[in-house]
């Protein structure tokens, strides 16, 4: 049943995934897995109450309880509760989420008052996790571009792709930053060179495309490079907007609605 439920969720078909979940979490040796899988639909679904009910039940039964900890402060952190935020977010001791709780923990605190406070926990997070220096370095220039800092965000991210020259997030974000800073050239010439080194990537063909897209420029190849991305990848969420986008911009409103 576990399996099945996995093969559904796989398949995107979350509401009969969730029936089988359903009947797992009755079953006391299945329950926490099912309590936690059926935590991450509800989650991802907007259902942000029923999720923490999930999360919650699994930290009072101590299982999953890096996820427990991490989703329930991500659910905090959107009902605007930044302090239970924190809370939670420095509960998460390992696993996957560990980087990403600190990292938003970070940034809570350069909105909220503890500019060096983050500061020190993002130069220790470096220290301690040096093999993920390009995700620290891009976080840490996101938080200064969210602060209204963008030329401090762009130094960071010309830092980090000059000592880490094959991150593509690095590049990706520095395209964002040149973008937000109206150096529209800039951030074409960033993508340009991605989708060089990645010609059949949906990522580099949607971001090149839905950027020409946004400024109104060469809406033929923007079309052109947004189809070939959905074409590899026609369920992504942020293709589709990009498709959507292009066809709103060529003036053509109503095949660009259902998208």
């Amino acid at each position: 049943r576990l399996d099945y439920a996995l093969l559904l969720m796989s398949a995107q078909r979350d509401a009969a995934a969730m029936k089988q979940l359903e009947v797992l979490a009755k079953n006391s040796e299945f329950a926490p897995v099912a309590l936690r899988l059926l935590g991450l639909l509800e989650f991802q679904q907007g259902r942000l109450d029923a999720a923490a009910a999930r999360f919650a039940e699994l930290l009072r039964q101590e299982k999953y309880l890096d996820d427990a900890f991490y989703y329930l402060a991500l659910i905090a952190d959107r009902n605007d509760d930044p302090e239970h935020a924190l809370r939670l977010y420095a509960q998460v001791r390992g696993g996957e989420n560990a980087v990403p709780a600190l990292l938003r923990a970070a940034t809570l605190l350069y909105k909220h008052g503890g500019a060096a406070a983050a500061e020190e926990l993002l130069d220790r997070l470096i220290e301690e996790e040096p093999q993920r220096a390009p995700e620290i370095l891009t976080a840490r220039a996101r938080m200064y571009a969210d602060a209204g800092d963008l030329p401090r965000a762009l130094s960071v991210l010309e830092h980090g792709a000059a000592e880490y020259p094959d991150d593509v997030d690095l590049r990706y974000a520095k395209a964002s930053i040149y973008d937000d800073e109206g150096r529209v050239p800039d951030a074409l010439r960033e993508l340009n060179g991605l989708l060089a080194l990645r010609p059949d990537d949906p990522a580099a063909l949607n971001a090149l495309g839905y950027t020409l897209a946004d400024h109104s420029m060469d809406l033929g190849r923007a079309r052109r490079l947004i189809e070939r991305a959905y074409a590899a990848a026609p369920k992504n969420a942020a293709i589709l907007d990009s498709l959507g986008w292009v066809l709103f911009r060529e003036g053509r409103s109503v095949e660009a609605e259902p998208y």
